[in-house]
């Protein structure tokens, strides 16, 4: 969680609240369900457009956890 909100904080967001939602599979590895960003009392620190900071935040997210970018989730 510390590393995502450092990335998000990179992206231009800082105060996001975030939440991994993961399992352990029964040969022992670790699954992501989601990772679920909630973005009330979070502030945009960046010139760009609030979406495109979401969607690069997501894309950078999704990428270092390897999961899909639906798995990304930000609530405003």
């Amino acid at each position: 969680e510390g590393q995502c909100a450092e990335i998000v904080e990179n992206c231009g967001i800082t105060g996001a609240k975030i939440d991994i939602n993961y399992e352990i599979t029964t040969n022992g590895n670790l699954q992501i369900k989601n990772v679920i960003f909630n973005l009330k009392n979070a502030e945009f620190i960046s010139d760009k457009a609030h979406i495109d900071i979401i969607e690069e935040s997501k894309n950078t997210v999704a990428k270092y956890l390897n999961i899909g970018n639906d798995l990304v989730v930000f609530y405003e």
